[in-house]
């Protein structure tokens, strides 16, 4: 029996041991994204999003809940969304105001990861996607 290996992505630890991993967006931007299983949607920061200049016309709008309040957020659709060698097309993302400080262009959340059997090995800070 021969045991498929997965893509082992090599990411960064930052800010007290989350993981970051490299992504590419529509074939083109090159961009760094925090691996979020707590996060359902993938999210891009508006500042990210405005420099890879994305059609920002939303495909619809989600309420979500954060900490402060209820708001309404754009969902765009990105063509292809490809960590490793895992691509996943029209994926839609949600389009936030992600602080600063993070120092990354979004969270890749489970409406990605689910598409795949996901495996971290943190002490070599890296993603394994099968």
């Amino acid at each position: 029996m021969s045991r498929r290996r997965g893509d082992r992505i090599q990411g960064k630890r930052e800010m007290r041991g989350v993981m970051t991993v490299p992504c590419l967006l529509n074939e083109k931007f090159r961009c760094r994204f925090l691996a979020d299983t707590g996060a359902a949607f993938t999210c891009i920061s508006q500042r990210a999003a405005a420099e890879m200049n994305l059609d920002l016309t939303p495909v619809r709008r989600m309420r979500i809940v954060s900490a402060h309040r209820p708001d309404f957020v754009p969902i765009i659709r990105i063509n292809t969304f490809q960590v490793g060698s895992r691509i996943v097309r029209d994926m839609e993302v949600m389009v936030l105001p992600l602080p600063s400080e993070l120092r990354v262009d979004g969270l890749l959340g489970v409406n990605f990861l689910e598409k795949f059997r996901v495996t971290f090995e943190f002490e070599e800070a890296t993603m394994i996607l099968r």
